[in-house]
């Protein structure tokens, strides 16, 4: 994303400078990459076989998502450690974005993925689910500024987008995932199915 270009766009349409700053500031001092709106942090699949619904919004339409999987631990991390993440399809994000009110500029990598029955680890989460598994995402092979959201974070993330009609206006809000203990924010999704 080009800063000046987007607070010239901003200017030259009318809107205020300083909001503008303020709702672009958070995305640049995390250094967003993207983020993850579907499959969401802990959604319940109808079968592992089912291709999962995959969304994955950026700023860069230049570079390629990679979306790999592992089997899950209990907690939601690679079950045998970063090392047994393994490619499962690579996205291109589509040429035409999506423009917030401010002029901010996203595209969405979006495609029905097929997880591979080897990412999948049978564990007995009680109420039927048996399986369980992890999704991470690259660009530019990093996951580093990738972001994911659990159901009640998608709405946290339409309501603040909505409200100040900006992209990134829910970082300034919580609405991601996070790790208890760090605060560091969760770049996998974990899925269960049954």
């Amino acid at each position: 994303m080009n800063t000046a270009s987007s607070a010239f766009r901003a200017i030259r349409s009318g809107f205020n400078f300083k909001k503008t700053s303020l709702l672009l500031a958070p995305a640049l001092v995390l250094g967003l990459t993207g983020c993850i709106t579907s499959p969401f942090y802990g959604q319940q699949m109808k079968s592992r076989f089912d291709p999962v619904p995959f969304t994955f919004w950026t700023f860069d339409k230049t570079k390629s998502v990679t979306v790999e999987c592992a089997k899950a631990s209990a907690h939601g991390g690679p079950y045998n450690g970063n090392g047994s993440y393994q490619p499962v399809e690579t996205i291109w994000p589509t040429n035409k974005g999506q423009l917030d009110s401010f002029g901010s500029m996203v595209y969405d990598a979006s495609k029905n993925v097929d997880i591979p029955s080897a990412c999948w680890r049978n564990y007995d989460l009680g109420g039927g689910t048996n399986w369980i598994t992890v999704l991470r995402v690259k660009q530019n092979g990093s996951d580093n500024g990738v972001y994911t959201f659990d159901k009640a974070g998608l709405e946290c993330m339409g309501k603040w987008n909505g409200k100040n009609a900006s992209w990134t206006s829910w970082l300034s809000h919580n609405c991601n995932k996070k790790y208890i203990n760090t605060g560091d924010h969760i770049r996998t999704v974990f899925l269960k199915s049954k």
